[in-house]
């Protein structure tokens, strides 16, 4: 893995170069850095844009009792985008267009989740009842009544009973706590 990204890395400017070459070529140097000016202002504005959006459909998400793991995909595609259109060259440009378009995303984000899903290992450790067997589906709601086991200790008007811990003031009192002790 790490030769492919040191491949990468040196394999992806050497590209940019030379398309920018290449483009130079056919169209002249002036057109050649108005699109790449022109891409990294809506770049830029790319960037800005998700924030808002992206906030307001996680939110319906959760409210569906969705998992938002989607609309955060798509968000994180998308400032990915923004990046790389801001990035000068035509390479970058083309993979972020790419990247812009829904059915990709939608693509990518398959892949993304088969590829994790490969890696996971689900383990059950049993239901609520008492020798309950794992189900498939993850642990089951408990049946009945839901029992919680808690320590407490009754508290009178007039502060704890025990005797090593301090009694509470009245709190309709209003003498401070120092001078009703004496």
């Amino acid at each position: 893995m790490g030769c492919l990204v040191l491949l990468l890395l040196i394999a992806w400017p050497i590209a940019e170069i030379d398309l920018m070459i290449r483009a130079t070529r056919a169209f002249g140097l002036p057109w050649v850095l108005l699109a790449l000016a022109v891409a990294a202002i809506v770049g830029s504005a790319i960037m800005r844009r998700p924030g808002l959006g992206v906030a307001n459909r996680v939110r319906r998400a959760w409210a569906r009792g969705v998992a938002p793991a989607r609309e955060l995909f798509d968000a994180l595609l998308v400032l990915a985008a923004g990046f790389l259109l801001v990035f000068p060259g035509f390479l970058s440009d083309g993979i972020a267009l790419l990247l812009l378009l829904p059915p990709v995303r939608a693509l990518l984000f398959w892949w993304a989740t088969a590829r994790l899903m490969a890696r996971v290992q689900v383990h059950s450790t049993g239901g609520f009842e008492p020798g309950s067997r794992p189900s498939p589906g993850g642990p089951r709601r408990p049946a009945g009544d839901v029992v919680i086991d808690a320590e407490w200790e009754e508290v009178g008007p007039d502060g704890p009973a025990a005797p090593d811990r301090p009694a509470l003031p009245d709190p309709q009192s209003s003498a401070e706590p120092g001078e009703r002790d004496g």
